[in-house]
């Protein structure tokens, strides 16, 4: 019941039209009738559009629910069609897919161990070459070639027209002229393999946006700045001041490691180094650069020894 207002609006097109073609022209109501059916011919054009539009919106959502792709609804993106295929990659790995042609958009869908991957595509950075199968053509991107393998002959020959029937439309339009140029920074080669094409970007690098180096040139200050105003330790440096802070233990493993007695450690007077004068002693051993490793081992060695005797002059005291 609730079709039937829609639907009476055409009919009252149809009747008026013939009305039209069945009345002369010298009858007095013949324009009256030609301006009815203009102006019904006008609703009838705009109640046809607004239903098309509604049905667009219930199609998209339900895409998007079926594929789990949030925002995929967008103004002036249309859904044009959808098909079922198989998406062989050109090292001969084939996944069977369903692909959705929108006014802008491409989406392949493929099912791998129960999980969906989705793989969305610019329009205006697709390029379609046909192959030697009838039922086959490639579709060049920038994430990758995809061969696309229909169920029909028929089925690949529709598709690839609607597919270029959108991009003619979209360069055409209004953004005609910077999806050419989008465009003219890629070609499409076979170079690589005899017959399987590919696209090569030829221009400049376009992550490179005025955003982008903005946004780096504040970031190399930023960490600039950081590092003037903190300055930041050498992780040795740290590693032997934590292991110089640890407290001997009880059973006395760290004091028989080193090489004296007990009794030897109350003879010798022995001062604690400070952190200040370790990490001098430690800068002037590593300026030099004729100094081995061996000999900053057995500086380090000789620092934890007095230390610790330090320490056990301490204890004992």
């Amino acid at each position: 019941m609730l079709i039937l207002p829609i639907q009476r609006i055409p009919r009252y097109e149809m009747f008026l039209g013939e009305l039209v073609k069945r009345t002369p022209e010298e009858h007095p109501d013949f324009s009256a009738l030609k301006q009815a059916f203009t102006s019904v011919s006008k609703q009838a054009f705009q109640i046809n559009e607004a239903c098309d539009k509604a049905e667009n919106v219930l199609k998209v959502t339900e895409v998007s629910r079926a594929l789990g792709i949030e925002n995929l609804l967008a103004a002036g993106r249309k859904h044009v069609r959808e098909d079922s295929l198989e998406d062989q990659k050109p090292d001969g790995q084939a996944v069977n897919a369903r692909c959705f042609l929108f006014s802008d958009i491409i989406i392949l869908s493929h099912e791998k161990r129960s999980k969906k991957v989705n793989i969305v595509l610019d329009i205006d950075l697709c390029w379609v070459r046909d192959m030697t199968k009838p039922e086959s053509c490639q579709l060049i991107t920038t994430k990758g070639t995809h061969i696309l393998k229909f169920s029909s002959e028929s089925n690949q020959q529709a598709w690839v027209k609607d597919f270029g029937n959108l991009l003619r439309a979209r360069i055409t339009g209004v953004t005609g002229k910077s999806i050419l140029a989008k465009r003219a920074d890629y070609h499409v080669t076979d170079e690589t393999t005899t017959g399987v094409f590919s696209l090569h970007f030829s221009g400049e690098s376009p992550a490179e946006s005025p955003n982008t180096v903005t946004r780096k040139k504040r970031a190399s200050k930023w960490f600039a700045t950081l590092k003037k105003k903190k300055k930041l330790k050498d992780p040795r440096e740290e590693k032997e001041e934590e292991a110089s802070e640890l407290p001997g233990d009880s059973t006395g493993q760290r004091r028989n490691s080193l090489p004296h007695d007990s009794n030897s450690l109350e003879a010798e007077d022995i001062t604690p180094l400070s952190a200040r004068q370790s990490n001098r002693l430690r800068s002037s051993q590593y300026s030099h650069s004729e100094t081995s490793a061996q000999q900053r081992r057995e500086f380090r060695r000789s620092a934890s020894v007095a230390n610790n005797r330090a320490r056990a002059l301490i204890r004992s005291a």
